[in-house]
């Protein structure tokens, strides 16, 4: 199932990147993230290329996508 392989992706992201990554599914902005965790906007964009690369993905849309998926599944 499509839950299974998000679960997989999770399970490689370090405790804050899976922070910063239920906080982009939320729809946060990176501002908005880097308030809620009180770190800077730098960190975050960090962690994002982290989470990216992890998941293999390019970008914040499609990196939503991948996790979307199985909310409809």
């Amino acid at each position: 199932s499509s839950s299974a392989a998000s679960d997989v992706y999770k399970r490689q992201l370090t405790s804050r990147e899976r922070d910063v990554l239920n906080c982009v599914l939320k729809g946060m902005t990176n501002v908005e993230i880097a308030e809620e965790l009180f770190v800077s906007i730098h960190t975050i964009k960090a962690h994002l290329y982290s989470i990216y690369h992890k998941c293999n993905v390019g970008s914040r849309s499609a990196l939503m996508a991948k996790f979307s998926q199985r909310n409809y599944r």
